[in-house]
C-alpha cells in the first residue's frame, strides 16, 4: 500500500554521508503557525471615531481585502458593516460588545462568521480555505453523510471568530463541542470525519481478540485515577 507524506525535514548529509527524511500526513498543515482563521487584516482607521459614528474609512487600498459585508472588530468592539471601496458603513456594538471610541491607526480586523452551518461545512472552511488542504485530500462526501442523517449530528452551529486563531486550536474545539473526530486514512490518503455515534448497518464492525490481534505481553491494563469522571456539567442554550 502506497502512503503519501509531506516532507517536513530533510537534514544532512552528515560527515558520514547520512541523510534523513521526516514526513507527516496532510493534517500537518493544520499545525502550521501560518494556518490561522480569519486571516490577519491590514486595514487601519484613517481618523479617530467616537462611540456613535456609523461610518469610517481604512487606509487607502486596503478596503479590497474585506468582503462587501460582514463583521469587523476594532479593539474590543464588533461591528457589522457594508463596504464601498475603503469606506465602511457600520452598525455598532454587535455580539454583546460595547461601543467605544477608537483612534486613527487602530487595526480593523475582519471576523470569520459561521451562520447556522453544519459541522462538516465548518471543517471544510478551516481545512481547505485556511490550512490550504486541497479538495482531493478531503472526504467531503463522506463528511456530509456523517452529519446529514437522522442518526448522526444534524446540529447547526453559529460562531464569530474575531481575531486570527490557530486552525489547530479551532478544530480541537470543534471536535470537542460538535462530537466528531478527524484522521487521515493512510490507505486512501484522505481526511476522514466520524461523528460520535452508535454504529449503523452500513458500518463494518471489527472484533478484536487476544489470539489474533494482540501480541503476547504487549498490552497492560491499569487504573488512571486522574481520568475518572467525577462530575458532569450540561449546558443548555
Amino acid at each position: 500500500i502506497a502512503r503519501q507524506s509531506a516532507i517536513t525535514r530533510f537534514p544532512g548529509p552528515t560527515s558520514r554521508g547520512a541523510v534523513s527524511i521526516s514526513g507527516k500526513d496532510v493534517l500537518t498543515r493544520v499545525a502550521n503557525e501560518k494556518a490561522k482563521a480569519p486571516a490577519f487584516s491590514e486595514g487601519k482607521l484613517v481618523a479617530d471615531i467616537d462611540d456613535s459614528v456609523t461610518s469610517f474609512s481604512v487606509t487607502s487600498g486596503t478596503g479590497s481585502e474585506y468582503p462587501e459585508s460582514g463583521f469587523v472588530r476594532i479593539g474590543d468592539e464588533v461591528m457589522s458593516y457594508t463596504r464601498t471601496g475603503d469606506d465602511f458603513s457600520v452598525l455598532r456594538a454587535q455580539w454583546n460588545t460595547p461601543a467605544s471610541s477608537h483612534s486613527a491607526g487602530d487595526r480593523v480586523q475582519w471576523c470569520l462568521h459561521f451562520d447556522s452551518r453544519r459541522a462538516d461545512q465548518i471543517v471544510y472552511t478551516l481545512l481547505h480555505d485556511y490550512a490550504g488542504i486541497p479538495d482531493e485530500s478531503l472526504d467531503v462526501a463522506g463528511w456530509e453523510k456523517e452529519v446529514d442523517t437522522d442518526q448522526h449530528n444534524t446540529n447547526l452551529y453559529t460562531a464569530l471568530i474575531t481575531e486570527p486563531t490557530s486552525v489547530e486550536e479551532l478544530l480541537s474545539e470543534c471536535c470537542e463541542q460538535m462530537y466528531f473526530s478527524l484522521w487521515v486514512d493512510e490507505r486512501e490518503s484522505i481526511v476522514r470525519l466520524r461523528t460520535v455515534r452508535a454504529p449503523t448497518d452500513e458500518d463494518t464492525i471489527y472484533e478484536l481478540d487476544d489470539d489474533q490481534h494482540l501480541v503476547a505481553d504487549s498490552v497492560n491494563a491499569k487504573d488512571e485515577a486522574g481520568q475518572l469522571i467525577t462530575a458532569v456539567v450540561v449546558n443548555f442554550a
